[in-house]
């Protein structure tokens, strides 16, 4: 049981840390929208 919840707690940081990466990359390529159409 112990082990169980272990490894869904790796797994859940695993996937914490994916979705985090993903909202970084979607909120650069948002800012680098903004400038551009600043910039129009």
């Amino acid at each position: 049981m112990v082990s169980n919840l272990l490894d869904f707690k790796i797994e859940f940081n695993n996937i914490f840390g994916f979705v985090m990466i993903i909202i970084g990359v979607l909120i650069v390529i948002i800012q680098e929208c903004l400038e551009i159409t600043e910039r129009i």
